[in-house]
Parts: structure tokens; sequence; C-alpha cells
């Protein structure tokens, strides 16, 4: 989160004005879990945009500064044999398992689903993005079309909505 200044005629004051953290990534590559781990991690290789929120890698986003944010995760997700799969996605903060985030999908066929998260954050946390398949069929699918834009596999928008975020 940072200050800007917005200049006024007449020889005033600039007024400061409050610019939240935001960021965007996204990946193009097909994922897969494997049933047998605890947990895969959800690849985001490319930033759209960025501010006060950086892709590290493996999964992971770092914040710079404190507050209360807002992640929406959208995933485009498989299972061609339309059986049903249940595909687990949750939130890892710092290392450790965020309480509350697991959301269970019952995945038959082709499915686009978005998922909301509110969180608090410390400056220097990090949230790591992670799924987990009862099946090997199940994928994290990306879309490459000749006439209009690539369909990416994830999709994750992250929002500063307060700077005030409470306990981490």
């Amino acid at each position: 989160m940072g200050w800007s200044n917005v200049s006024t005629s007449g020889g005033k004051p600039p007024i400061p004005i409050l610019s939240n953290d935001y960021a965007e990534f996204y990946s193009t590559l097909n994922q897969t879990a494997n049933p047998s781990s605890i947990y895969t991690v959800v690849s985001l290789e490319n930033t759209t945009m960025s501010q006060g929120i950086a892709y590290i890698g493996d999964g992971t986003i770092e914040f710079i500064n404190s507050g209360k944010y807002m992640i929406n995760v959208t995933y485009q997700i498989t299972n061609p044999t339309g059986f049903g799969d249940y595909a687990h996605f949750f939130l890892i903060k710092n290392g450790v398992n965020m309480p509350s985030t697991t959301r269970v999908v019952r995945v038959t066929g082709d499915q686009v689903v978005t998922l909301t998260y509110m969180v608090n954050i410390l400056g220097d946390d990090r949230i790591t993005f992670a799924w987990a398949v009862e099946e090997y069929n199940t994928t994290l699918i990306s879309h490459e079309y000749p006439f209009y834009p690539n369909s990416p596999s994830v999709l994750a928008q992250v929002f500063q909505i307060s700077p005030y975020g409470g306990i981490g």
C-alpha cells in the first residue's frame, strides 16, 4: 500500500490518496496432481499486473504490506472419464495449512470453478495455492485457440480491501 499525491491548483497542498495493493497471476500449464501426494502446489508462472504482491515461485505469492485481502482463484478443471473425482483446493500460509480454506469440488467432465477467500495478512506473509485429488484423471487444463485469447488453467486475483487486517 502506498500514498500518491494529487496536485491541486491555486497553491493548495496536495491531497494524499491511498492506493491499495493488487495482483493478477495465471498459468498456461496443464497441471496434474498426484493422488498419492498430500497435496500439489498450483503453478502461477505469469503475472499480468502487480503492486505490493509478488509471485515468488512454487505456487507462492508474497505480500509487502499488512491488511485484509480478498483472493479470487478460478480453476479450469477436467476429468474426461466422466465418473467424477473430488478435487480439494486450499491455501497454505507461511508453510501452514490455513484452517477452513479447503473447498471440495466434484469434477465430472470440464468445469470452471471460482473460489473466494478473505484473509488477514501481515507484511512478508506468504500464501501458497495447493490442491489434491483422489484419482489420476483430474487435470487443471489450459486451452489454446487460434482466433481468440488462450484460456488459463488457473487465474488468481488478489485485492487489498483494507490496510487494517487484524491478527495475521
